[in-house]
């Protein structure tokens, strides 16, 4: 929605009377402060400026001379001044316009507030147009004036259509343009928006336009004959030309993808060393007179100053700063790098900052996922502190992100050089993006939460609901911050596990973004202490969007359901995990779900507040029909060995609970129940036991009575989500799979033409990217229905799928899938060269499409909650692992099945982080699972894919039933050749290390001999492994007795292995 003012001219005005009231050089009501510059020298001249005001937002008109008692502000092309408000919510019948006129004079420099109009607007919400042709104005103590003032107002939909119409097609270009480039959705009615030649738009594009000749609008949709011959001469003298641009927008669409996907590498929660390091060198047509400028760099808490140059539009700075960070890359890479000019003012810069004359953000994410992790002597576009669309000049800039460890690219270099001339190229834009930003606003709606812990020890609890005797009452007011683009917003709290919000925050952006994360947390409003954050996650805008104008979009989310996860969900005074919340270490328990969506849409740039934030209540609930059924989703395990479990946790019994969301999460009080009534979701205790020749490291004894577990979580059925990501992952161990294969051949010295044959097999392979089913599936998995190939990915990213209740995102994700194999496509089929001192650079392009095959499997709209698995020593959480559901999936389709379904795996289990306490590098537990996740009706298919010889139990499952049993064993032998090692770090004081090997396989370890002051050591011995117990076939003995652990210790005369 959008409240619209054009102001024509205000006549009669009488400014005979020069002498206006002086008001402070420094305060508010200051010309200087006024964001206009003025020009006339004549010392005599009046001025007239507006002042609108609406729901407490002030926009101000330029400064136009008064000419025989009348301002004109109609401008050229005899347009008139447009005041534009987007609005949050309707126009209610108490809003009011206020508009005040200042007379300036422009020897003193000062203006007095000379008249007042002020118009009530509930007659505009009918009529959605009002023209005020003479009205007269009030002076400020309500007296009537002779002046009059001309204006009319506009009260308009938020659809762009009707803005179109309203505003007409001259001033809503960028809406124009937005939609015929980047919305597929374009077409209204049989209509089409008439195309505009923008001063915008690219040479090659304008080329375009030009050479097809014909009148593009709503009346015609076709050629004429001469029209088409134009068309055919201009395709063959252009055709050089387009050839050309075909390949650079091939290798644009593959910088964007993997910009898009992020290119950090490595554990998101480790704690790393980074610095930002930035280069303020030069400013450009810096607005104002005869200002004295100066840049402040701000990240987070920590502020950098450059020098105060005088008197200057156009200064040079050439500074040079650093900041350092010591933080997990998740929270490193949401900050805000904010940049600001300053015009500095005596005595007042002294103690404080003026009000900024020209601001940039940029998150670091943004920058680190350049290609070097920098930009290079770019110039930012800096924009009016008020007004998102109106440009204040450009700085020009370095900044480069680095961690430790990592070589990185020097950005500081002294003095002005020649390619510095400002550029639409060379602007701080993200190569490969559109150079040309427009605002957009979001609308983050919260509808509601549930399944939310209390928040509150039961003792206190118990107090409260005595002193406020309520039985409603819930220890637990809840309430969602919204952190963007240093914007913040908040809901309102609202009492209970599962409060109904129904509010609705509107952020004003750019896109394409150049800060693309949005921080929601969900916090307990605490009457004294501080408030305590429940739960946090980001939602990545290039996830949910799409800034390629092949298949763009603006962002967009659900309605769907966001999984909250963080700290235990038990309530501690104690404060030392309550960073796992906020980001600070992997979250380690269910903390309930969110149901949220985000709209968006372009608006007028002019006038458009920048830091504006509205709120709209009383959103209502989407209809249930839109949401997928519901369906039982079955979990199980079965864990077919423990072993290597810390001696830290000392002599104590052990279980392991399996849980997914609410369900198989046991409380303390239902923990110590279970001990006498047995919980599906949780082992019996066990006693460990040590293992051979292993002081350090304990087992359970685990023989041919295998424990199992099992839960059932009821949700809607998503599983077309998971499905389409487990295609992409099934695709990208595949490639990681030959890629291996490749990197051997060439390690082998193979010929070219094998080399050659390979890397096409690969490029076929994506290509088609077929199911896999006809290679892996049996006839007795079909469960009688007869063995098919499923269609491959292309197809079944084009399909219709009617049966399916997809969401808008749904629908976009596919299409941006389309458009990222397509440049996968163009990416592998390039000229290759299989020159020796090339091949490796081959193997590392195969590795980054493999990776990228990987990270497009994400989705930002989760299906079902991620599975816990938790070990517990005597009642107390000590150790867990953390699965993504859909790796656990159980599907007919081969290519659609989770990685990890039908298979044991061997996980190490680790302990949760402590505030800003790194990850405890011990293993504390080894354990060999098989994991099945599937539909309730599929449950016959869970012990198709264990490892056989068991006897079949009884389904379905119940909770008494704690473990299958194998009826037989059969005994291996393995043999580890220890060769040597490489660069190992120094552990003594002397510079070089004493290393010997532990290897562990099974319930047996043995090491080899401790080789003195090496750091390069040769062992060249065989570690015999005899007798080593398996149930089940040859084929499963690989991948479970096969599992060898191989630790390197430094040799200690006072710590004897």
């Amino acid at each position: 929605m959008a409240l619209t003012l054009f102001l024509f001219k205000v006549c009669n005005i009488d400014s005979s009377n020069p002498k206006v009231e002086a008001q402070g050089e420094n305060d508010d009501q200051s010309i200087t402060n006024m964001p206009t510059t003025q020009f006339i020298s004549d010392e005599n001249v009046t001025f007239l400026s507006a002042k609108v005001t609406f729901r407490g937002i002030n926009l101000w008109s330029n400064n136009v001379r008064i000419r025989n008692g009348t301002a004109s502000f109609i401008a050229r092309g005899n347009k008139p001044k447009k005041f534009n408000f987007n609005l949050a919510t309707a126009l209610v019948p108490d809003d009011k316009l206020r508009i005040e006129f200042y007379m300036i004079n422009a020897k003193k420099k000062r203006k007095k507030l000379t008249a007042i109009f002020e118009i009530v607007l509930e007659s505009l919400i009918d009529s959605k147009y009002i023209d005020l042709r003479d009205e007269n104005l009030s002076d400020p103590n309500n007296y009537l004036l002779p002046s009059t003032v001309q204006l009319k107002l506009y009260y308009t939909p938020p659809d762009i259509e009707k803005q179109l119409a309203a505003l007409g097609y001259g001033d809503a270009v960028e809406l124009v343009d937005w939609k015929s480039i980047f919305d597929d959705e374009g077409r209204h009615g049989g209509h089409r928006y008439r195309h505009v030649i923008s001063k915008h738009d690219g040479p090659l594009r304008k080329l375009g336009k030009k050479l097809t000749g014909r009148e593009d609008n709503a009346d015609t949709d076709s050629y004429s004959d001469s029209d088409f011959e134009a068309d055919q001469i201009s395709e063959k003298s252009a055709e050089t030309i387009n050839a050309n641009e075909k390949i650079k927008k091939k290798h644009a669409n593959i910088e964007l993808l993997e910009k898009s996907l992020g290119r950090y590498v490595g554990d998101m929660y480790e704690m790393t060393e980074w610095q930002v390091m930035i280069h303020v060198i030069q400013g450009r047509d810096l607005p104002g007179l005869s200002i004295n400028p100066y840049v402040v760099v701000q990240i987070d808490d920590q502020k950098r100053y450059t020098s105060i140059q005088r008197s200057c539009n156009s200064p040079y700075f050439g500074e040079f700063f650093t900041f350092d960070f010591i933080l997990p890359a998740t929270k490193f890479m949401e900050k805000i790098i904010l940049i600001k000019v300053h015009d500095a003012v005596k005595i007042i810069s002294t103690f404080t900052d003026t009000k900024p004359i020209g601001i940039f953000r940029v998150d670091i994410s943004t920058v680190y996922n350049e290609k070097e992790h920098a930009f290079e002597r770019k110039w930012a576009q800096l924009i009016n502190p008020e007004n998102i669309g109106s440009p204040c000049g450009h700085l020009l800039l370095s900044i480069s992100v680095t961690q430790r460890g990592v070589p990185t690219k020097n950005v500081v270099s002294e003095g002005v050089h020649d390619d510095d001339k400002f550029e639409q190229s060379k602007t701080l834009v993200p190569a490969a993006m559109p150079r040309r930003l427009f605002p957009v606003q979001l609308k983050i709606i919260f509808f509601t939460a549930t399944e939310l812990p209390e928040m509150m020890t039961d003792f206190l609890a118990t107090v409260s609901k005595k002193i406020l005797q309520s039985d409603t009452w819930e220890p637990i007011d809840p309430y969602v911050e919204v952190t963007y683009d240093t914007m913040t917003a908040t809901t309102e709290a609202r009492n209970g596990t599962t409060p109904v919000w129904g509010e609705a925050i509107y952020l004003v952006g750019r896109f394409p973004p150049l800060a693309r994360t949005i921080k929601i947390t969900i916090k307990d409003h605490a009457a004294i202490q501080k408030d305590r954050i429940i739960s946090s996650f980001l939602i990545d805008l290039f996830l949910i969007s799409e800034s390629n104008p092949s298949a763009g979009f603006l962002p967009t989310l659900g309605p769907t359901w966001i999984f909250l996860y963080g700290s235990p969900r038990e309530y501690t005074i104690s404060t030392n995990q309550d960073g796992l919340s906020e980001g600070m270490g992997e979250a380690v328990c269910y903390k309930g779900r969110l149901f949220m969506a985000i709209e968006s849409h372009p608006i007028n740039a002019e006038n458009t507040p920048n830091m504006n934030i509205q709120k709209e209540t009383g959103i209502e609930f989407p209809e249930a029909h839109i949401f997928p059924m519901k369906r039982t989703f079955l979990l199980f395990g079965c864990i077919y060995d423990v072993s290597m479990i810390d001696k830290s946790f000392g002599d104590t019994t052990i279980s392991f609970e399996l849980s997914i969301g609410p369900s198989g999460y046991l409380n303390p009080q239902e923990l110590s129940a279970a001990i006498r009534n047995p919980v599906s979701s949780l082992t019996r205790a066990y006693p460990r036991i040590s293992i051979d020749n292993n002081k350090d490291y304990f087992r359970l004894p685990i023989d041919l009575q295998k424990p199992i577990l099992f839960t059932k979580y009821i949700f809607h059925d998503y599983i077309y989500r998971m499905t389409l990501s487990n295609r992409l992952k099934h695709a990208s161990e595949y490639l990681f799979k030959k890629i291996r294969d490749f990197e051997l051949k060439i390690n082998s010295k193979v010929s070219n033409e094998i080399l050659m044959e390979d890397y096409r097999k690969m490029e076929q392979y994506i290509d088609t990217l077929p199911c896999g089913c006809a290679e892996h599936m049996k006839d007795s998995e079909t469960l009688g229905s007869v063995p098919a190939v499923h269609p491959n990915l292309y197809e079944l990213l084009n399909s219709t799928m009617p049966t399916i209740k997809m969401n808008q995102l749904d629908t976009k994700r596919h299409k941006k899938l389309l458009l990222n194999l397509e440049s996968i496509k163009s990416w592998i089929s390039k000229e290759v060269d299989f020159d020796e001192s090339k091949r490796y650079e081959i193997v590392k392009e195969l590795n980054k499409i493999a990776i990228t095959f990987r990270q497009m499997a994400t989705d930002a709209q989760p299906s079902l909650p991620d599975i816990f698995l938790w070990m517990i020593s005597d009642s107390k959480r000590v150790a867990y692992a953390r699965f993504q559901p859909e790796d656990l999936l159980y599907n007919i389709c081969h290519g659609e099945r989770g990685l990890y379904n039908g298979h044991v795996q061997t996980i190490f289990l680790k302990t949760p982080r402590s505030a800003n306490t790194p990850l405890n590098k011990s293993s504390n537990a080894k354990v060999q699972i098989y994991l099945w996740l599937g539909i309730e009706e599929h449950e016959p298919m869970i012990f198709k894919h264990l490892p056989p010889g068991f006897d079949l139990p009884t389904l379905p499952l119940q909770p008494q039933l704690k473990f299958i049993r194998y009826t037989g064993r059969s005994f291996y032998e393995l043999r580890c050749h220890c060769y040597k090692a490489r660069s190992l770090i120094a552990a003594d004081e002397t510079g070089l290390s004493d290393p010997y090997l532990s290897i562990t396989v099974g319930n047996e370890t043995q090491t080899t001999p401790a080789l003195r002051e090496s750091l390069c050591p040769q062992w060249n011995l065989t570690l015999t492994f005899r007798n080593l117990v398996h149930i089940g076939t040859r084929e499963t003995a690989e991948e479970i007795i096969g599992n060898v652990v191989v630790e390197c210790y430094d040799y200690d005369d006072y710590d004897k292995p």
